[in-house]
């Protein structure tokens, strides 16, 4: 055990301004701030005491800048007209500025797909960059020599370091599945009795490691994807073969990778208010009807289910076919009030 280790130091720095306008008919408020976090817990790589894992230490630095921003206006045009507009943005910038030279994955952890970088975002995607398909073997004979045999209908991989080889010491970042922007925007429509309601939220910037290629397809059905698959000169240069016994077509590499933005329509309600004159025999102050319906359409990127994929903050994102998507939900609802 490791008796020096100590919490995690935390210091931010943060500041808004709010403001608004037109007698409260047009405001904002931005609020920025740089949070650093100092002396994390990690897994360092050093020798072991009689072979036992590295005990734990404080070491590294994350830091985290970015904004929050949300705009509103709302105006009765008339009696008989009103609306609400509403719009929200968030930015973050996430670095692993300082690992105390313990670059990489933690050891024996199998994060095969993650990588820990200075200068880029906590559990960062690390791997190959894919360039094309070798379409024939005469290519492959010509191209740089691999760690395993390529065939016809696999993936190419960029030599990026220039060693004229492709190894290990070409893989790269690949992305992160932390979104850079998070927002948000509605709005409230009012004519006479009757209200319309509408919500969307989105992210944007982040990637998804799509690893349902990688699952065995003994017992279970191909995607449809898999219709782009190679299986002859020329039939693709982005889809490899498919053929499980190959697994570096499988490695962690840009055609493992989607892209993670989505803009969901979250919330429609149509209301109606009957009037007072209606109602007041009934011996009410009020009824309201309304029909809503909530997940109705994503605008999304990725081939799952959903593009909202799970994880922790040093392991996500990563599609593996067993995410469920939202369900869309209709309601049809009365509201009275006595």
């Amino acid at each position: 055990a490791n008796k020096d280790l100590k919490w995690a130091t935390v210091t931010s720095l943060e500041g808004a301004i709010e403001a608004s306008f037109l007698n409260n008919k047009l405001g904002f408020e931005l609020a920025g701030y740089k949070k650093s976090t100092k002396d994390m817990l990690l897994l360092l790589p050093v020798q072991g005491v009689f072979g036992l894992d590295a005990p734990r230490q404080n070491a590294g630095e994350v830091r985290n800048t970015g904004f929050d921003l949300s705009v509103f206006h709302n105006n009765v045009v008339n009696k008989d007209f009103r609306y609400d507009i509403n719009f929200n943005l968030a930015y973050v910038h996430n670095e692993l500025v300082d690992l105390k030279g313990t670059e990489g994955k933690e050891p024996g952890d199998g994060r095969d797909n993650f990588w820990f970088l200075e200068g880029y975002p906590i559990g960062s995607y690390y791997g190959y960059v894919q360039d094309g398909i070798f379409q024939t073997q005469e290519e492959i004979d010509n191209y740089y020599p691999m760690t395993w045999t390529a065939k016809p209908g696999d993936i190419r991989y960029k030599d990026l370091n220039g060693d004229k080889k492709i190894t290990d010491a070409d893989r790269t970042y690949l992305g992160s599945p932390m979104p850079t922007f998070t927002y948000g925007f509605g709005f409230m429509l009012g004519y006479k009795n009757f209200d319309l309601n509408v919500d969307f939220n989105g992210v944007s910037g982040n990637k998804i490691l799509d690893l349902k290629k990688t699952v065995s397809w003994t017992t279970t059905n191909f995607y449809e994807k898999s219709l782009q698959r190679w299986h002859g000169e020329g039939t693709s240069n982005k889809e490899p073969i498919l053929d499980k016994s190959r697994g570096h077509n499988y490695l962690s590499s840009t055609n493992l990778l989607e892209n993670g933005s989505y803009l969901r329509l979250r919330n429609v309600q149509l209301g109606y208010t009957l009037p007072s004159s209606a109602i007041s025999k009934l011996g009410i102050s009020g009824l309201r009807v309304y029909v809503s319906g909530q997940n109705l359409l994503t605008f999304k990127h990725n081939t799952g289910y959903t593009p909202e994929i799970g994880g922790s903050a040093l392991q996500g994102g990563m599609d593996q076919g067993d995410t469920y998507p939202l369900p869309s939900v209709y309601t049809v609802g009365l509201s009275i009030n006595f």
